[in-house]
């Protein structure tokens, strides 16, 4: 895979019907293929120095705990990668609805259709940190999306979908929330 495809994205590729624009979301992959095997590689060794040296003085014990912390560090990473590898989030935006499909490491596919009537996108936006979250609103209720992006990139796929939904002819109010910090947090940023 391309260093292109390994960062979180939020696309709109060509559409699969005339009207029906597909926004892909996938997470950040902090590792690429060649990076894992080298952060494999250097805790394999770190550990057999450390057995090493523990079976020279004698501490049979700790040589043993060494290598199956390894082992569980090395499983525990490999398994956590498989789930992000996996994980992703289709949204379409269809003539009466918007489809959310949302796809998860060993389980079924999530699917969530809210009608365009009533839709609203909210944003919530924070002064040093860009845009938090992202939500569709409507009177069914409310869903958060676009939730493996950074706050730069969550911004500009609500900038992009809701141009997208401008250009199907369905506009939808975006309210911009600016959550003011409580007061302890305040006390503490003095």
């Amino acid at each position: 895979m391309s260093l292109q495809s390994r960062r979180a994205t939020a696309r709109a590729p060509l559409p699969r019907t005339e009207a029906a624009p597909v926004f892909v979301v996938t997470p950040q992959l902090n590792f690429s293929d060649g990076t894992l095997w080298i952060t494999y590689a250097a805790l394999g060794l770190s550990t057999v120095m450390i057995q090493v040296i523990a079976l020279i003085n004698g501490l049979w014990p700790v040589s043993f705990f060494v290598g199956l912390d390894a082992c569980a560090l090395i499983v525990g990473l490999h398994v956590y990668r498989l789930s992000r590898e996996q994980r992703r989030e289709e949204i379409t935006i269809a003539p009466e609805e918007i489809l959310v499909r949302r796809f998860a490491f060993r389980r079924s596919m999530r699917e969530v259709r809210v009608p365009l009537a009533g839709l609203g996108l909210a944003r919530w936006e924070d002064r040093g940190n860009g845009c938090r979250q992202l939500r569709l609103t409507s009177s069914h209720g409310d869903m958060e999306i676009g939730r493996d992006l950074s706050p730069d990139e969550r911004a500009g796929f609500a900038t992009a979908l809701a141009h997208a939904l401008r250009q199907s002819g369905d506009p939808i109010p975006v309210t911009v929330h600016h959550p003011q910090p409580n007061r302890l947090w305040r006390a503490i940023r003095r």
